[in-house]
């Protein structure tokens, strides 16, 4: 059931229309029941948009400088990684050319016996 209200809009003005005209009258209200002028209104736009552009300009600093910072450790990081690796590869291959040498100066069971 539409109420009686809806039927006489319905009738005259459609919901688009019925839209743009509470645009108008929001608008037209608040341009005559605003605390300032329209050239205080501009400068006021003016000045918080300069504020929040250097506020982001702050930002965006700011995290420029913690990223570089986390580039720098991760870079010390994978540097002490890679000569800790280095290493192990140097002590793995001393342990294979030991295990080497103690497998080729062990007599074999044929000189053994022989």
């Amino acid at each position: 059931m539409k109420s009686a209200m809806s039927n006489e809009c319905s009738g005259n003005l459609s919901s688009p229309s019925l839209f743009l005209l509470g645009v108008a009258i929001g608008t037209s209200a608040a341009l005559l029941l605003a605390p300032m002028s329209g050239q205080q209104m501009r400068a006021s736009i003016r000045r918080r948009t300069h504020d929040g552009a250097q506020a982001v300009r702050t930002r965006l600093g700011e995290t420029r400088e913690k990223a570089t910072a986390l580039m720098e450790d991760a870079h010390e990081m994978v540097d002490s990684h890679l000569q800790h690796l280095a290493g192990e590869k140097e002590r793995i291959a001393a342990a294979l050319r030991a295990g080497r040498e103690a497998y080729r100066s062990t007599p074999t069971a044929e000189t053994a016996l022989g």
